[in-house]
């Protein structure tokens, strides 16, 4: 919070930026700068930052974007982050900073407790992976049960997609990457079948945790060293420095850092619970409305985007016949472009893209 020009701070439902709000309002008599957005009927967490607002007596801020021009914006995305970035929330956060930046020059966010404090949804699988043993026999079982009985028992389904990871991969955080990344015969289907193109590229082999590293301590450190840099602070810092505003992020701090990295794994994710620690030293900040609240983190309604008129006019010139992606990736089917999930927006952001820098890729 020191500087020489105004102090604010990004405020979203989830707890970690309501600590740090909490904490900012601790030191200072006067009343901290809060900006939050919402996305009307797609995703509304406004209901929540207020009530953080309203017990800390915040300035409060708010946007609620709606239905935002978002095939200019995508265009805009390709010049601001000047590489491929599929993180379909770097629209609203590039509009937050626009927004925040009218009010305040420096920024504080929640970055980093999730990544050093076990807050992501996809622990508790990979902690419940490292605990299990088992057989394809007993697996190939247990899956047929799971899926007899559906979303009605969550731990049990979580318990039997672990066992399957166990079985195919042998490390935690291979199994991660696994869930991550795009496979190779996916891949090679991109390519077209241009077999010395695809090669043997194995995403993960980037991020191999040091010797020594074991269990969840894989994962965590998986995420400390990719998606953290590759994806929150770089989405953070260029849309905000596209506005010219400054962010910072308190829970990096050198001395919290090591001290997280310390801890075993079991205070961070056990027996299906996030954060345990985390949640078990801070919850005393938090309105009562977010105790109970689960994780939804800062997300875009992509899926509703790729309906927009004007957004399957830019599907369209992406996938056409002789266009930019097409030319790097020939196996990529035109049809694509009517599928609605997480292929579909990675591949038009990687084609707008190509559309501008292809010539100099």
């Amino acid at each position: 919070m020191v500087a020489d020009v105004p102090v604010g701070a990004y405020l979203s439902e989830g707890h970690d930026s309501s600590t740090i709000v909490a904490l900012m309002q601790q030191e200072t008599r006067h009343a901290v700068k809060t900006f939050s957005v919402g996305f009307g009927e797609y995703i509304n967490e406004l209901p929540y930052t207020r009530a953080v607002a309203h017990l800390y007596k915040t300035e409060h801020h708010e946007i609620d974007l709606g239905m935002p021009p978002v095939a200019p914006l995508l265009e805009r995305m390709s010049e601001v982050y000047d590489e491929p970035f599929r993180d379909p929330s770097h629209i609203p956060t590039y509009l937050i900073a626009e927004y925040a930046r009218r009010y305040v020059k420096v920024v504080l966010s929640g970055d980093g407790a999730d990544e050093l404090f076990g807050g992501y949804a996809w622990y508790p699988l990979m902690a419940k992976s490292t605990e299990v043993s088992t057989t394809w026999l007993k697996w190939l079982v247990l899956r047929s049960v799971s899926r007899l009985i559906g979303r009605r028992a969550r731990a049990f389904n979580r318990y039997t997609h672990a066992m399957g990871l166990v079985l195919r991969w042998p490390q935690p955080w291979e199994r991660y990457i696994s869930e991550l990344t795009v496979n190779a015969e996916r891949r090679q289907g991109w390519w077209g079948g241009r077999v010395m193109e695809a090669g043997t590229y194995y995403p993960g082999d980037y991020y191999r945790p040091p010797t020594g590293t074991t269990g969840m301590n894989e994962v965590f450190q998986l995420d400390l060293l990719s998606f953290l840099p590759g994806d929150i602070l770089v989405k953070v810092d260029r849309a905000a420095m596209a506005h010219g505003l400054e962010t910072r992020a308190p829970f990096l701090d050198r001395d919290l850092v090591e001290f997280s990295l310390s801890l075993p794994s079991v205070l961070k994710v056990k027996d299906g619970e996030t954060k345990v620690l985390f949640k078990h030293a801070l919850k005393q900040y938090w309105p009562s409305i977010l105790h109970k609240r689960g994780k939804q983190g800062f997300a875009a309604p992509f899926q509703a985007w790729l309906e927009f008129p004007e957004v399957r006019m830019l599907l369209q010139r992406i996938f056409a016949d002789g266009s930019k992606l097409r030319e790097l990736l020939p196996g990529v089917h035109s049809g694509q472009q009517h599928v609605r999930n997480y292929e579909t927006w990675n591949l038009l952001t990687l084609g707008l893209w190509l559309e501008r820098h292809g010539n100099a890729a």
